[in-house]
């Protein structure tokens, strides 16, 4: 029994089937991979301003290409299951899921934080 599962993202209405539970996985993260990029490449078009709202401090130039790079191999990178696992159980329990941004601003915003203040390595004698 094959069930159509619809997902809502920032590109528009996506279509899954869920036939075998592993190719379905495979196709709610791609889906949910999709949707990362697309958050990530409206943002570096202007991710000085974003910066700067988010986290109430002005990034430099050099602070801006470093977390414009890091955000692109964020982009790039495979989505991690267990920190989307409540995403995709909603998408395999409801007909339609609409996937909100939140959890992965949450994780854009860690690799901008980690980029404005890295964490600093103490060394105790």
């Amino acid at each position: 029994m094959n069930t159509v599962k619809n997902i809502k993202i920032a590109t528009g209405l996506k279509r899954i089937e869920l036939g075998n539970e592993n190719f379905a996985l495979l196709q709610i993260r791609e889906v949910l991979k999709e949707h990362r990029e697309t958050l990530i490449n409206r943002l570096v078009l202007d991710l000085g301003t974003y910066i700067n709202y988010t986290f109430s401090t002005p990034a430099t130039r050099s602070q801006i290409e470093a977390i414009r790079e890091k955000l692109i191999d964020l982009r790039k990178s495979t989505l991690s299951m267990p920190a989307y696992s409540d995403i995709i159980n909603e998408v395999l329990e409801n007909e339609t899921t609409y996937v909100r941004s939140e959890p992965f601003y949450h994780e854009i915003n860690a690799v901008i934080g980690e980029a404005l203040n890295p964490s600093q390595l103490i060394l105790v004698k």
